[in-house]
């Protein structure tokens, strides 16, 4: 992965957890890893802690940001967050799973943010 991707993802990132605190959500952990993968972000919705997969882009050519979580990005994701569950001894607590999507002009920082609540 070219530099340029990566501080793409990261400035996504940035902007979608800027996003989540000023819609009252607690972050919990951001790039939360394991051997199955890893998760960019778990919050607090109220009561429900949710693990979110952040997807930014710098063109809407071939869709949505948020259409480029494929079902095996999916499976991964889910196993990440059973870990995270065992690891944390997360018993009789509500989850969900949702997917941030950024379309990002780099240069100029505008941006166009979706977020899909229960993405999968």
């Amino acid at each position: 992965m070219t530099q340029r991707r990566i501080d793409i993802g990261k400035q996504g990132e940035g902007l979608a957890q800027e996003y989540l605190r000023q819609h009252d959500y607690m972050i919990i952990q951001k790039n939360f890893r394991c051997k199955a993968g890893e998760i960019d972000i778990i919050a607090k919705d109220r009561n429900v802690v949710v693990f979110i997969e952040v997807r930014t882009q710098t063109s809407n050519l071939y869709g949505p940001a948020y259409n480029t979580v494929t079902p095996s990005k999916q499976k991964q994701v889910k196993r990440v967050a059973l870990y995270y569950i065992s690891q944390h001894n997360l018993v009789n607590t509500q989850f969900r799973f949702d997917v941030i999507g950024i379309t990002l002009n780099p240069d100029t920082g505008e941006h166009h943010l979706d977020h899909i609540q229960n993405a999968f």
